[in-house]
């Protein structure tokens, strides 16, 4: 880092202490994404009610709801924010831009494979598609249907395994690559045959019921980690360790409140408490 950087940096600093020290000034701005109609504001209220409660009574605390995660990640880059949460694959995506933000804890699941978050590709049973070979052997004419780009389970996930198959780029590969929007729409196109195959979350999978039976599953991922609450680097180091403090305690002193943030994310549904974690554990997998 240069002299210049350097004096940037630290008076960008001193210039957040100085807003975090007047009386009355002080603010701060979570934000999350929105996915279908949830926007979890409501499931972060009660935890944005602590930090004032517990962490500072003069705080004031706002929650913002980004249409997309690429616009939270916007959000972020601009300092429009101050504590996010975030989907693993948006975090991965800002994490190529830029280094502002660090973890403050991430959500486990210790319940087991059986009942983690999962990406899964499957095929109709009645494309005869039964395995990878097949999919090799047929790429050309079949239309693959993903989530979004910025979907981890239903994207970033089943595209790596894709890739690892000898079938990247996808469009190089395949006839089709459609983007649906929602994982429950990936499915429904390869249930009506409008897709051959399609990349989805483990958890729409199994809201599916009887008609899982219809699907050949293809393959399933690991375990997926969960995304990451993110704070900024140059907030005062008290703040940071105080929330941290919150964050990680609350599956113990205050389980509503957890209760109520897991509820916002359906993949987050067997998670037992959030706790600290390195980069290694976004970055490994």
């Amino acid at each position: 880092m240069n002299n210049l950087k350097k004096l940037i940096y630290i008076l960008s600093f001193l210039s957040t202490q100085v807003l975090w020290a007047q009386e009355g000034a002080k603010q701060l701005r979570i934000g999350t994404y929105t996915y279908g109609t949830q926007d979890r504001v409501e499931n972060l209220l009660s935890f944005s009610r602590l930090i004032q409660e517990k962490v500072d009574p003069d705080c004031q605390v706002f929650t913002i709801s980004f249409p997309t995660v690429n616009q939270l990640e916007e959000a972020m880059i601009r300092r429009e924010v101050e504590l996010v949460f975030i989907s693993t694959a948006g975090f991965l995506s800002y994490l190529e831009r830029a280094q502002e933000f660090e973890i403050l804890g991430a959500l486990l699941d210790e319940t087991g494979a059986n009942t983690g978050y999962h990406s899964m590709i499957a095929s109709s049973k009645h494309s005869g598609i039964l395995d990878w070979e097949d999919v090799r052997a047929k790429s050309k004419g079949l239309r693959l249907s993903m989530v979004d780009r910025k979907s981890t389970s239903g994207y970033l996930v089943p595209r790596k395994e894709l890739e690892k198959q000898g079938l990247s780029p996808l469009e190089q590969h395949f006839a089709q690559v459609n983007f649906r929007g929602k994982h429950a729409e990936s499915l429904a196109s390869v249930l009506s045959g409008e897709s051959d195959l399609a990349a989805f979350g483990s958890h729409d999978f199994h809201a599916l019921g009887e008609r899982k039976s219809e699907l050949n599953l293809i393959w399933t991922s690991a375990p997926i980690p969960l995304g990451p609450v993110l704070i900024r680097q140059d907030l005062p180091q008290q703040l940071k360790l105080d929330l941290e403090d919150l964050l990680l305690g609350l599956h113990d002193r205050y389980p509503k409140t957890f209760q109520l943030i897991k509820s916002g994310w359906v993949e987050a549904k067997h998670a037992s408490k959030f706790e600290k974690v390195s980069r290694d554990h976004f970055l490994s997998f």
